[in-house]
This record gives C-alpha cells, sequence and structure tokens, in this order.
C-alpha cells in the first residue's frame, strides 16, 4: 500500500502555520530585546555603610508601593539587633576609652554585652538600657567621643526608640527600616518603572570583599550613583583599622572613574549622610584629617572642601560631568528631589540610545 501524500492545499497550510509561529517568535524576540534595550540600568556604587541600600529602600517606598507585610516583618528582627548593637557599641566605646560606667549599671553592662542581639529584650533589660541611655554620663562622654570607636549612624534613632521597638507587637514605619543597617551581600537588584520607562537598580556590597563581585554588573549600565558618606571622614575602616574611611572612599571613586567602560557613563555623586555630618562637624574639626583643610568647625566650607577632592578624581577625563548631590538618604523628601534630578539627567544623557525623555 503506497504512503499517504500531503495535497498541496495540506502543505501551502503547514507553510502557513510554520512562517506564523516564525513570525510570533520573531515579535518575542523583538519584544524582549526591545524591552532590554530601554531598560535604564543604574550601578549603585560606594563604600561600605555610605547608604547605597537606603537609597533603595526609597526607590521602593517612592515607585513599588513600599514594603510589604512580609518585609516589614522581616525588618523586626534587624531593627531590634541594630538597637542591641547600639547599645553593646557604647559600652565596649566606654571601655576602649577607660570611661567607668556608673556603679549602678556596671554589673548589668558586663552582662548586656553577653546576650544575643537576635532576640527580645525583657522588660527588665529594656528598662535599663532606657535608664542607662538617658541618664549615664559615661555614656553621654562616649558619645561625645564617637569617632573613636565603631558605632552605628543610626545609634540615637534606636535607642531613643527603645520602649516602642521592644513592644510585643512591634510594627516598624518607613523610618525605622530606612534606619536600619545590614551588610549588603553580593548583588541586589531593584526593578520599578517610571512613567512607563522600566529602571533597574543595582546595589553591590561594599565591603572590600564584596568589591571584586561588581564586575558583572558593569556591561550595559547607563549610569553610575556613586554614593560617598560625609560623616565619615574621622571614621576607620572596620575590615582594616589603620586605613581612614573617607580616603579609601576617595580611592574607589578615582578608580571606578579611571575605568574604561565608564569613559562615557554620566556619573552622579551622592555625598550622603549629611544629617549626621552637619553635627558631627561642630565638634570634630576635618583639618585634622586633612591637612589642607583650614575651614575650622564651617559646615559649608567642609562640604566644598569633601565635594572638591571628590571632583579631583576625575583626572583622565575632565570633560566628563561630575553631578554632585548633598543628600541624606534617610528623608525621603530629599531624596524624592535629589532622583528626580538625577533620572532627568540620566535620561538626557542617554536619549539616543533609549529614544524618549521624561520632563
Amino acid at each position: 500500500m503506497g504512503a499517504a501524500c500531503s495535497s498541496p492545499e495540506d502543505m501551502a497550510e503547514e507553510k502557513y502555520l510554520e512562517r506564523e509561529k516564525d513570525q510570533r517568535l520573531m515579535d518575542a524576540l523583538n519584544t524582549h530585546h526591545e524591552k532590554h534595550k530601554s531598560t535604564v540600568r543604574i550601578l549603585l556604587l560606594g563604600a561600605g555603610e555610605c547608604g547605597k541600600s537606603t537609597i533603595l529602600k526609597q526607590m521602593k517606598i517612592l515607585h513599588k508601593g513600599g514594603f510589604t507585610k512580609e518585609e516589614r516583618d522581616e525588618q523586626i528582627g534587624i531593627i531590634r539587633s541594630n538597637t542591641i548593637d547600639s547599645m553593646k557599641q557604647l559600652i565596649l566605646g566606654c571601655l576602649d576609652l577607660q570611661l567607668a560606667i556608673e556603679e549602678k549599671w556596671e554589673a548589668f553592662a558586663d552582662d548586656f554585652l553577653k546576650i544575643d542581639n537576635d532576640r527580645m529584650l525583657s522588660l527588665y533589660e529594656r528598662d535599663m538600657v532606657i535608664s542607662i541611655w538617658e541618664n549615664s554620663e559615661t555614656i553621654r562622654a562616649a558619645v561625645a567621643r564617637r569617632s573613636d570607636f565603631y558605632l552605628l549612624d543610626s545609634f540615637r534613632y534606636f535607642l531613643d526608640r527603645v520602649r516602642v521597638i521592644f513592644k510585643p507587637d512591634y510594627k516598624p514605619t518607613n523610618q525605622d527600616i530606612l534606619q536600619s543597617r545590614v551588610a549588603t551581600k553580593g548583588i541586589v537588584e531593584t526593578k520599578f518603572v517610571i512613567a512607563d520607562v522600566p529602571f533597574v537598580m543595582y546595589d553591590v556590597g561594599g565591603q572590600r570583599g564584596q568589591r571584586k563581585k561588581w564586575i558583572h554588573c558593569f556591561e550595559g549600565c547607563r549610569a553610575i550613583m556613586f554614593v560617598a558618606s560625609l560623616s565619615e571622614y574621622d571614621q576607620v575602616l572596620i575590615e582594616d583599622p589603620n586605613k581612614n574611611r573617607m580616603i579609601d572612599s576617595l580611592t574607589l571613586f578615582e578608580g571606578i572613574l579611571s575605568l574604561v567602560w565608564f569613559s562615557f557613563t554620566p556619573v552622579i555623586l551622592f555625598l550622603n549622610k549629611n544629617d549626621v555630618f552637619q553635627e558631627k562637624i561642630k565638634v570634630s574639626e576635618l583639618g585634622r584629617i586633612f591637612g589642607d583643610y583650614h575651614g575650622g568647625f564651617d559646615a559649608k566650607a567642609a562640604q566644598e572642601y569633601i565635594r572638591a577632592r571628590y571632583l579631583e578624581c576625575n583626572k583622565d577625563n575632565v570633560k566628563r560631568p561630575i553631578y554632585t548631590h548633598f543628600t541624606t538618604a534617610t528623608n525621603t523628601e530629599n531624596i524624592e528631589f535629589v532622583w528626580r534630578t538625577s533620572k532627568n539627567i540620566i535620561l538626557c544623557q542617554n536619549l539616543e540610545a533609549t529614544g524618549f525623555m521624561i520632563t
């Protein structure tokens, strides 16, 4: 019996269906390509504890509807740990500075150093932390010398809120989450859309051991947002106590600017933690660390000196503009204003590639 043969009509139908399938595939590939091409990718760089992750949290508040219940619940342990750690750091600071804690709190302070950070405080422990924080002259003396030992920038915020944070039914506010601190490991990306324009912002680990991972984020990024802490001028690295944090950040910034991948990439410099800086500069003179600064305790003069030091890092490409902003990453209104300006700069610089503009 002979083999069955397709009729000309059947063959025509098969070819038509095959062409339709091919066209759908091509349309899908083109859509993917256009979407990928139009996505504005931003690399968020900076040394450890400069505030990069806080800026990503602000993007979530401003453009993704804020934090989910699950995200808020995850933050409870982090915030409580930050609070316990802040008191531990102050107690250890007193020991390092040879400041004797008052006798009525001495035994508790010794015991407090041994407790786990990731647990709920008892009512007794909570009340003792509040008592030491609000009444100890030794703790006040340590706070005045906080540049001499490691202390979370948000220590004051959390210790002022001990009563709230250790309530059994505690729910973190946006500000609590913005103030919280946990080290970024590896690469974290945040996606959001503004006026139909897709953005992806990459946050990478700022500690020295994490920097080798940045190379995976470089290709295709439309802008660099480099975050530097203004307030770290009198602090040293956790990883290397012989290295000044601001000098390390300046070295990192200069190294980033020298990379060939970034020769034509817009650079936006966030000089962050301006709120902490404004308080610190009143008592800790910048000239103690940078001998060519002669502005005393003047905050404006110190700001401009630090800005100039960062701009000097742009040695190999003086025509490339670096857009600078003084920021407080925990202030949503401030970041909303600065981001609006930065977003337009990024899109202006990439108008030819993106084919659109947001105003």
